[in-house]
C-alpha cells in the first residue's frame, strides 16, 4: 500500500471520529435541560422553563404559576432562624416553630396544623447537599366534619449558613416542601419537588 492511500485512509479515519464526536456532543446538548437558577447568599437550586417564582418578606420562597385566583404555589422553599421566630400553631406542637409553621392555614371555614411528626430519616440529594427528610400529621378541621388527617411529605430540611449577621446563632434553617394547599388538595406535584430539591446547593461561609 503506497503512502499516499494510507495517508487518505488516515484522513478519512479522523473525518469520522470528528463527525463522531460532534453528533455525540450535539446529542448530549441537546438532552440537557435549560432550567433557571435562583442563586441567593445561603443557598441556591433551579427549577423548569415555565414556572414563576414569588417570593415573600418573611423569607419564603413559592414556585408555581399565576391564576384567576392569585398564585398558585406547587413548591415552597423558607428559610428562617431558629430562636427568632413564634410558632404560629393554633394548638400545642412537638414540632419546632419552622416545622410546625410550614402547615398552618386559617380561615373561616377551616384551620390546619401539625402536632407532631411521623417520621424522618437523613438523606443526600443527587447534588451532594445533606438533609433530614420529614413526614408531618397534617390536620384539618372544618366546621360540622370530623377532623382529617394526612400524611405531609416529604419535608426537607437544611442547615444553612446565618441569614443575619447580627444572629444569635451562626446558622438557619431551610426547608423545601409541595404547598399545603396542593397536599389537602390530592395533587402534590412530587416530580417537581424532587426536580427542585435535588438541585438545592447550600453555600458555603467562606463564598458569602
Amino acid at each position: 500500500m503506497s503512502r499516499t492511500t494510507i495517508l487518505v485512509l488516515a484522513v478519512i479515519v479522523l473525518f469520522l471520529v470528528g463527525v463522531g464526536l460532534a453528533l455525540y456532543h450535539l446529542n448530549d446538548a441537546g438532552e440537557r435541560e435549560v432550567v433557571n437558577q435562583y442563586r441567593g447568599a445561603a443557598f441556591s437550586f433551579t427549577y423548569p422553563l415555565g414556572l414563576e417564582i414569588e417570593e415573600n418578606s418573611n423569607g419564603a420562597i413559592a414556585i408555581g404559576s399565576t391564576t384567576a385566583s392569585g398564585f398558585d404555589s406547587a413548591v415552597n422553599l423558607t428559610i428562617v432562624t431558629p430562636g427568632e421566630i413564634e410558632t404560629q400553631s393554633p394548638v400545642a406542637s412537638e414540632l419546632p416553630p419552622f416545622l410546625s409553621n410550614l402547615c398552618v392555614t386559617t380561615s373561616p371555614a377551616e384551620r390546619t396544623y401539625c402536632e407532631r411528626e411521623e417520621r424522618h430519616q437523613a438523606v443526600t440529594t443527587k447534588s451532594g447537599a445533606e438533609a433530614q427528610e420529614y413526614y408531618l400529621v397534617l390536620t384539618r378541621e372544618r366546621a360540622g366534619r370530623e377532623p382529617e388527617r394526612v400524611t405531609y411529605g416529604p419535608i426537607y430540611l437544611y442547615i444553612t449558613p446565618a441569614i443575619n449577621p447580627d444572629s444569635e446563632t451562626d446558622y438557619a434553617v431551610l426547608t423545601v416542601s409541595n404547598s399545603v394547599e396542593a397536599v389537602l388538595a390530592g395533587n402534590a406535584d412530587l416530580p417537581l419537588l424532587t426536580r427542585i430539591n435535588d438541585s438545592v446547593t447550600i453555600s458555603e461561609e467562606e463564598d458569602r
